[in-house]
């Protein structure tokens, strides 16, 4: 029995700001995760994973939401911070020492990076036809 969103939207806004700040915030020539829903298609996505796979997704969610209090020394949640707060929050999440720490947020990195990079507008934006994912002028190269 499938759901439509794996996630609550309370989680979602929650990866949705995570996503924004962990694909070059700086950027203006790429599509935002916002842009695109990446949150959502996520949700949709994992829908069908196990149930305990998206309770604990959702937990670790939770815990990065309310984690600035240990990393940034704000009592703040993470969807609240500045912009700024949030990119110095992730930098210092995915360089903390304790390598738990570093992997729950790089694995949460891998996971977004499957949907993002994926995604059509995406892929087009990179001059990829989102096809064999070769980029377009590489056909004419590998042609025999």
């Amino acid at each position: 029995m499938g759901h439509e969103h794996a996630f609550s939207p309370r989680v979602r806004r929650i990866l949705q700001a995570l996503c924004d700040r962990l694909f070059d915030p700086g950027r203006d020539d790429r599509t935002s995760p916002g842009e695109i829903g990446l949150a959502d298609m996520m949700s949709r996505g994992m829908s069908e994973t196990p149930g305990m796979t998206r309770v604990g997704l959702s937990l670790l969610l939770t815990v990065l939401n309310w984690a600035p209090v240990l990393f940034l020394g704000r009592f703040q949640r993470f969807i609240r911070l500045s912009v700024d707060h949030q990119t110095r929050f992730v930098d210092k999440v995915l360089h903390y020492p304790m390598r738990p720490v570093r992997l729950a947020m790089t694995a949460l990195f891998l996971m977004a990076s499957v949907y993002y990079w994926e995604h059509p507008q995406v892929l087009a934006e990179i001059g990829h036809d989102g096809l064999d994912l070769l980029p377009v002028d590489a056909e004419d190269a590998l042609a025999i």
